[in-house]
C-alpha cells in the first residue's frame, strides 16, 4: 500500500515538473545572433559596428532593422551584411523629442536575430 502511494506521488511530481517547466518558462530563441563588435558613444550620439552569425557562421545579405522607442516604428536601414557577416557602421543621433531608445535586429529571409538596444 505504501509502495503504491509512493509510486503515485513520484509520478505526480514528475508530471507537475514537466507541466511547469513548459508553461512557466517560455523561451524565445533567435536563429541569428546580432553582436556589437564595437561602439563609441558620446552624449546623444553612438557609432556601432555589428556582425550577424548563425551557429557561429557569418551570415551574408542580412538586412538591418531599427526600431525607435517609444513609438515602436520599425524600418529597414537599407544596408546588408557582407560575406563576413559585418554591417557598415551605423550612426545614431538622438533627437530626444522624437525617440529615447533604439533597437537593432538582423533579418535574413524568415530568420531574425536578437535585439541590440541603445541605450541598454
Amino acid at each position: 500500500m505504501i509502495k503504491v502511494y509512493l509510486t503515485l506521488l513520484v509520478g505526480a511530481l514528475v508530471a507537475v515538473s514537466f507541466a511547469c517547466s513548459n508553461s512557466s518558462s517560455p523561451q524565445t530563441t533567435y536563429p541569428l545572433v546580432l553582436t556589437t563588435l564595437s561602439d563609441t558613444t558620446s552624449g546623444n550620439t553612438a557609432l556601432f559596428n555589428f556582425r550577424v552569425t548563425k551557429d557561429g557562421i557569418p551570415v551574408a545579405n542580412a538586412q538591418l532593422r531599427q526600431t525607435d522607442f517609444p513609438s515602436g516604428k520599425t524600418f529597414d536601414l537599407g544596408i546588408k551584411s557582407d560575406t563576413g557577416g559585418h554591417f557598415p557602421r551605423v550612426t545614431v543621433v538622438f533627437d530626444l523629442d522624437t525617440f529615447s531608445q533604439v533597437a537593432y535586429q538582423a533579418v535574413r529571409d524568415t530568420l531574425t536575430s536578437n535585439f541590440v538596444r541603445w541605450p541598454p
